[in-house]
């Protein structure tokens, strides 16, 4: 696999293929989330903003391009968080971010705590860790 520009088109393609090579080991997430996303400033393609989308029946949690009909929640962030939450898995980050006013949620709020509800194992500690270095070799 090469190296991609995050949220580019080809990021997200090689990300998904990330994700069926574990789909046997995942998880399934905690609750089910649909929730669009805008992510601001980035500094890449033509537009200064990616509409994506996370549906955890569908995708777990990585972003598809655009957004769902019927979401529960949307939330909008900067690209350096979207980057340190997706691909980093750096949730202190995000948590800062949030705090500082860099990260705006219209909808159910909860169901982002949801989320955060699941213990992992060590055996999906690791699997994780896996995975994050692994989107990490991928991410430009």
């Amino acid at each position: 696999m090469g190296r991609y520009i995050f949220l580019s088109q080809e990021w997200i393609q090689a990300a998904l293929t990330l994700r069926d090579e574990y789909a046997d080991q995942l998880p399934d997430p905690p609750v089910p989330v649909r929730m669009n996303l805008v992510v601001t400033g980035v500094p890449h393609g033509d537009e200064p903003q990616v509409a994506a989308s996370i549906d955890t029946g569908v995708s777990g949690l990585l972003p598809r391009l655009g957004h769902l009909e019927g979401p529960e929640l949307t939330v909008t962030l900067e690209y350096d968080v979207a980057r340190s939450l997706l691909v980093e898995g750096d949730v202190e980050a995000v948590g800062q971010a949030f705090f500082a006013g860099r990260i705006r949620v219209d909808g159910d709020v909860s169901r982002i705590f949801l989320l955060q509800t699941l213990e992992p194992s060590e055996d999906q500690q690791r699997l994780a860790e896996e995975v994050t270095s692994r989107l990490i070799e991928l991410t430009e």
